[in-house]
């Protein structure tokens, strides 16, 4: 640094740049670069929290699905209708209880 500003001292006035702000400034770029990452993070975090909340939402109601389907499948007069009439219905549920317990 101090080379560079010997070699500024040493040119002549008329041979210097007469504009400072037209020169280009290497610490703009850099601040606009750091607001574009900062606006990217944040938009970044809001799609985290999005789905964040999507996956917690769909949680609590394949939970609520499973406690329903138990339901439907312990109670004896429901499992009777349903395994007579919709089988294939019985069965889905019975898979859903199996998936929700792991």
């Amino acid at each position: 640094m101090p080379f560079v500003r010997s070699m500024v001292l040493k040119t002549p006035k008329h041979a210097r740049a007469k504009n400072r702000n037209s020169a280009k400034n290497p610490w703009a770029r850099r601040e606009q670069r750091k607001s574009g990452l900062l606006k990217k993070l944040a938009e970044a975090e809001e799609k985290h929290d999005f789905y964040t909340t999507l996956y917690r939402q769909y949680s609590i109601n394949l939970l609520k699905l499973a406690i329903y389907a138990r339901l439907l499948v312990t109670k004896e007069r429901i499992a009777a209708y349903l395994s007579e009439s919709h089988p294939a219905i019985l069965a889905t549920f019975q898979e859903i209880i199996t998936n929700a317990e792991g």
